[in-house]
């Protein structure tokens, strides 16, 4: 009488299927999972520079509102005051790049490390892109311009 059983080897064969296609689900997986979290870093950006433009044209504070960015830390800033250094530093909002996300480029005009939206305008001369890169993907994030607009690209 024949046996209904899995042999061994046929045992082994079915294992080893399971676990390639599970190595390609998760590969798949991950792949989105770091595209997703690369697009939500340049959406929160772009909402902080937006936030800025429109904290200085509606005059908060007083005052003149930018964003600093930090390239060594992953970080940014949205600051109160004409310029990083001169800002009131009770105001600062401090924000991280996820551990995955990182600086490619910050090319502003002048050699900025930061953008200043004028009070009452919101225009800026600290105009340019910020790219930020992810586990296996570099992307252009946002353009400023002059006007004091952004574009999420």
């Amino acid at each position: 009488m024949k046996s209904k059983a899995l042999s061994t080897v046929e045992l082994l064969i079915v294992i080893a299927i399971f676990l390639t296609l599970m190595s390609a689900v998760t590969s798949q997986m991950l792949g989105l999972f770091f595209t997703n979290e690369l697009e939500i870093a340049g959406q929160e950006m772009h909402h902080t520079l937006r936030r800025a433009n429109s904290l200085a044209v509606n005059q908060v504070h007083d005052s003149a509102w930018g964003v600093q960015f930090d390239e060594i830390n992953q970080s940014y800033t949205l600051f109160s005051g004409t310029g990083y250094e001169t800002r009131t530093t009770s105001r600062d909002q401090v924000f991280y790049l996820p551990d995955t996300i990182s600086y490619s480029a910050v090319v502003l005009n002048g050699s900025a490390t930061g953008v200043v939206f004028n009070q009452g305008t919101g225009r800026t001369s600290q105009y340019g892109t910020i790219t930020l890169v992810g586990s296996d993907e570099v992307k252009v994030i946002m353009g400023v311009s002059i006007l004091g607009g952004t574009t999420l690209q």
